[in-house]
């Protein structure tokens, strides 16, 4: 397999193709939602990962783990399955949300080369927060990939080990930009 870096930039390309298409007008509304998973799964990454004790998180990760009252646990202790659990949140809401409706941008869209290099700058975006996130989930659980997919991470590039420290969505995007950058897009959204 090759540098996870070419994967990344691929799966960024299609985004950015995919709003050449759709428009960004359109994609503004997936933007939302894929703000609003980065969220959600960062508030889950609390209490899957961390396990928390004490607070609001303390009480959901007790009701979610082995020490709850059905004596169930909910929450896996491979982290594959955690892996899996949340590359398939993700993956499941992003579908949903190309294939459902979102919220689009009121008015005519721009027109030429404007509304070009929007569709790329919201394809580009829409697609750093799936790809970044994917890739954020897949380095916090080890790549835990069976071995019939033959995926060394042994030997990661130092550009990619600086992505994953530095660059991605749930490391670089503090939870008040997140909830700004929602409430913002979906004002933008609402008003006519």
């Amino acid at each position: 397999m090759g540098p996870i870096e070419i994967l990344w930039a691929t799966v960024l390309t299609f985004f950015v193709f995919i709003a050449l298409v759709r428009g960004y007008h359109k994609e503004l509304g997936v933007t939302i939602v894929l703000l609003a998973t980065l969220w959600v799964l960062k508030q889950a990454e609390v209490i899957v990962v961390k396990k928390p004790t004490t607070g609001l998180y303390g009480s959901m990760y007790l009701a979610l783990s082995k020490n709850n009252p059905l004596h169930a646990n909910l929450i896996p202790e491979s982290n594959a399955l955690k892996m899996y659990l949340f590359l398939g949140v993700l993956v499941l809401i992003v579908l949903a949300s190309y294939r459902g409706r979102t919220i689009s941008l009121g008015g005519t869209p721009t027109k030429g080369h404007a509304r070009s290099l929007l569709d790329i700058a919201v394809g580009a975006v829409n697609g750093y927060l799936f790809a970044g996130t994917a890739w954020y989930y897949m380095a916090l659980f080890g790549y835990p990939f069976p071995k019939w997919m033959h995926v060394d991470m042994s030997r990661t590039t130092h550009l990619a080990q600086v992505i994953v420290s530095q660059y991605l969505p749930p490391t670089l995007l503090d939870d008040k930009i997140i909830i700004a950058a929602v409430v913002l897009l979906v004002i933008l959204g609402v008003r006519k």
